[in-house]
């Protein structure tokens, strides 16, 4: 789901502003620090390539329509 992809991408930029602010931040039981910023990255790239073929996805879809198909009724004379 697309949300679930946006907050992650949330969360890995909001990382990525901690490790350049010199803080360290944690991610699933591990500590990531300056020298870890281009995983962060790398996570961000793959997050954001994601997103956007989601959304691409959902746009094509777009609105569904149907159609009403009027067939012959094979019990009546067409007399109504």
């Amino acid at each position: 789901m697309s949300s679930d992809t946006a907050q992650r991408l949330q969360a890995y930029k909001d990382a990525e502003a901690k490790v350049l602010n010199g803080q360290e931040v944690r991610f699933g039981g591990r500590s990531l620090r300056m020298a870890d910023l281009s995983e962060i990255r790398a996570a961000i790239d793959q997050l954001e390539s994601q997103l956007a073929v989601q959304q691409n996805r959902a746009a094509r879809r777009g609105p569904r329509r149907f159609g009403v198909a009027h067939l012959p009724d094979p019990y009546c004379d067409g007399e109504g």
